[in-house]
């Protein structure tokens, strides 16, 4: 072993990497963000000093180590900034996750947090300003306000990030490229320390709050990228685009430090909408990127658009699939535009658990086939009595290793009482995920245990939209099922029990749905019902009155399933006293 990658990886924090990546390689590319046409890209000593700025001023304003800052910015060069200049200063970058228009989840996270401060973007099309703009005091400058919420009453500060130019102010970055401030990296932040707190998928339920110390993200990022080639940062040729979201695990800002690759994606606080295969081809194509981590939708856009235009050639050394089980027919398509394909599969919790590799010289593979567990983690499938499962029995999947997070974070109630919930007696977490391992130790992950569905890369919570649903006065029950999907694996169909003589359309079902959410936030994350059955009569029931979801999930999944959505099926049917409306 060389010197020179002893040193790298002596750097045992997100701040220390960051620090070296500005020394040794300062002129590299970290990120590329586009707008359109126009690139925006950062330098690591560039970045480094313009978080460096941001600490000093977060210190100045009075915050201190450890300190809980929730960050809400979409993905943008601000969003990059902040969260490392949170832990450069020392304090902890939690994810601000927005989506409920009355704040209850991100109240009850920066709570649970004991949040001290909120950074936000300032205008109406930003969520945070949405929700959060009408707490703020007193503006004690052009960048920080004072804040009372008194359903979070720690949170005693916003930091308001601007992108427009006037007299009064300078944009955000151009302020701290101008003013001149001392970069402040605080020396005394150990390994231990936490450095991020990140948010699980639960898109429409509450989100737990998942820590991570400095020491585990660098050691998870560095098991990751087991398989690199280079010895020093410099000779990293990694190009990847990804537009996992910044606040969340799989594309955490924190990854690119310490992994040292150059990261091309979109900046959403320009424009916030999904882009479409074409033009994210075009962005592969621009940069010349050797990699892409995807969503299943992401790549079907793209594969659509390449096959469909004949496109610009290019060639990809690896596709990342992650976030929901991967089918043989979407790993044939991902190898027609790549030399590889690796099927990943993880959770906030775990971080990465178990992959598999494939290049376009293997024979086959099988539907579901996460590979094998990654080094130092452990997979056992348990069957309901707690036995472990003999090769090719389905069971619910456990997992333990130096990745698996210790419990959730709440600095009120300590421990977390989901923590207790998502360990087993013997200390592994329970995934909740079934699925079994086959005779050469690959893990086949097949999906949920519980009611929870699985739409793309996120989790949706039925209960949470079924209490919802039946706060309508026109619904007595609301049930939601899924269908199956080729590409997002399962949509989401609600079947609603409808009080006598209502006149409720699939018109005011939406509106209703849409009222819920903040308006300006992406409706990959804020997923509602593809599809409605309306009962005015009979609705299926198990003998002790509840919903029959066996039943109704067989008459949704006929109707609107993948299958059944091959025979076109018309918009509208009759059903024994109800009708089916199609959302498509």
């Amino acid at each position: 072993m060389s010197g020179q990658e002893t040193h790298w990886h002596d750097m045992d924090t997100v701040c220390k990497r960051a620090k070296f990546l500005a020394d040794e390689v300062p002129d590299k590319e970290l990120f590329v963000f586009y707008d359109g046409d126009r690139r925006d890209a950062y330098t690591a000593r560039e970045l480094y000093t313009l978080a460096g700025r941001f600490a000093n001023r977060l210190r100045q304003q009075g915050f201190e180590r450890q300190d809980v800052i929730a960050n809400t910015l979409a993905n943008s060069p601000e969003r990059v900034i902040t969260d490392l200049g949170i832990m450069l200063a020392g304090c902890v970058t939690m994810n601000g996750q927005l989506l409920m228009a009355d704040g209850s989840d991100f109240f009850r996270s920066a709570k649970n947090s004991r949040c001290r401060g909120i950074v936000m973007a300032v205008g109406e099309s930003s969520a945070g300003w949405q929700l959060l703009g009408k707490y703020i005091t007193v503006n004690n400058s052009q960048y920080v306000g004072d804040v009372l919420i008194k359903q979070a009453p720690e949170v005693k500060a916003a930091i308001l990030v601007h992108r427009e130019k006037d007299s009064q102010k300078k944009p955000f970055i151009d302020d701290l490229k101008t003013c001149g401030a001392d970069i402040y990296d605080d020396k005394s932040i150990a390994p231990e320390d936490f450095g991020m707190v990140k948010t699980t998928s639960g898109s429409t339920g509450y989100s737990k709050l998942v820590p991570r110390t400095h020491k585990e993200i660098v050691t998870a990022m560095d098991l990751i990228n087991s398989r690199r080639q280079w010895t020093h940062p410099r000779d990293n040729r990694s190009k990847i685009y990804s537009e996992r979201l910044l606040g969340w695990a799989v594309g955490m800002t924190a990854k690119t430090f310490c992994m040292a690759e150059t990261r091309v994606l979109s900046d959403k606080m320009s424009s916030p909408g999904p882009l479409s295969g074409a033009a994210i081809w075009r962005l592969v194509v621009a940069e010349g990127c050797n990699n892409c981590s995807l969503t299943l939708q992401d790549y079907e856009s793209i594969y659509n658009h390449v096959t469909g235009t004949g496109g610009p050639k290019h060639r990809l050394d690896d596709v990342e699939l992650a976030g929901q089980p991967v089918t043989e027919a979407q790993v044939k398509k991902t190898l027609t535009l790549s030399k590889a394909v690796t099927v990943a599969y993880g959770s906030t919790e775990t971080y990465l658990i178990a992959e598999k590799r494939l290049h376009d010289s293997d024979d086959s593979y099988s539907s579901n086939n996460s590979g094998q567990p990654i080094a130092g983690t452990t997979v056992r499938v348990v069957d309901d009595k707690g036995e472990i499962c003999k090769p090719g029995v389905t069971g619910t999947i456990h997992v333990t290793g130096p990745l698996v997070f210790k419990g959730y974070f709440n600095r009120l109630e300590d421990p977390d009482p989901q923590t207790k919930l998502a360990f087993t007696s013997d200390g592994w977490v329970n995934t909740n995920d079934y699925g079994y391992v086959d005779d050469s130790g690959d893990l086949f992950v097949l999906g949920r245990n519980n009611d929870i569905i699985v739409h793309g890369n996120y989790l949706f919570y039925p209960s949470w939209m079924e209490n919802r649903l039946m706060e309508h006065p026109d619904i007595l029950v609301a049930c939601l099922v899924p269908v199956s999907d080729p590409v997002v694996y399962q949509n989401i169909c609600a079947c609603l029990k409808l009080v006598s003589g209502s006149e409720l359309t699939e018109e005011k079902i939406k509106a209703y749905c849409q009222s819920t959410f903040l308006p300006s936030v992406s409706t990959v994350m804020t997923h509602m019902p593809d599809f409605y059955i309306l009962f005015n009569d009979e609705f299926p029931e198990t003998a002790t009155g509840k919903p029959d979801k066996v039943t109704l999930r067989k008459m949704a999944e006929d109707k609107f399933g993948y299958i059944g959505r091959s025979k076109k099926v018309s918009s509208a049917v009759a059903w024994k006293g109800g009708c089916v409306i199609g959302g498509l």
